[in-house]
């Protein structure tokens, strides 16, 4: 019922018709149903639904084949494959954060870099020049002067920044903080 309502979170095939932190938490909510079932509320079209996603869509990752780890106290679905598009991505994104290391990057600007190759890591972003940004489309040249100077400013941010953007699990801002103090 929960696919029928909404189009977007059908599959063709093995490509997903939704992004994939969609994808993910339906199946968290399906997980959730189950459980509720298992206490005793019967809707038969839910348990068999849950039953047929659970069992075949998410045993793989949606976008690398690699298989996901399915922590049952948590809501999230992880991959396992350090080498994941979709990871590499997500983790970009949290590095260039402005709760980390504050860069002047979004999303489509950051899929660019990656499919052109120029940043496989965190570590690539630190070696981009304005030259090398300059082909990637009309109209880059204010960005790519922004992002250098973002980049140079934040070699100057807190080690507490540092430790959050590098996205460890259970490290948050405030473990940041209290880890940085400790070791500075």
């Amino acid at each position: 019922q929960m696919f029928a309502a909404r189009p977007e979170l059908r599959w063709k095939g093995a490509v997903p018709q939704a992004p994939i932190w969609a994808i993910f938490h339906g199946a968290h909510v399906l997980r959730m149903r189950r459980r509720s079932a298992r206490c005793g509320v019967r809707d038969n079209e839910v348990n068999a639904m849950t039953d047929e996603t659970m069992g075949t869509v998410l045993q793989n990752c949606p976008v690398c084949g690699a298989p996901v780890y399915d922590d049952e106290d948590e809501a999230a679905i992880r991959c396992t494959s350090a080498s994941c598009p979709a990871q590499l991505l997500r983790n970009l994104m949290h590095f260039a954060s402005r709760d980390a290391m504050d860069l002047t990057l979004r999303e489509g600007n950051l899929q660019k870099l990656i499919d052109a190759g120029l940043v496989k890591s965190a570590a690539d972003l630190y070696d981009l020049t304005v030259e090398q940004l300059l082909p990637l489309g009309k109209k880059v040249d204010t960005w790519a002067n922004n992002l250098v100077r973002s980049i140079e400013a934040s070699k100057t941010r807190d080690l507490s920044r540092l430790l959050f953007a590098f996205g460890i699990r259970h490290v948050g801002q405030k473990a940041g903080r209290i880890l940085s103090d400790h070791f500075a």
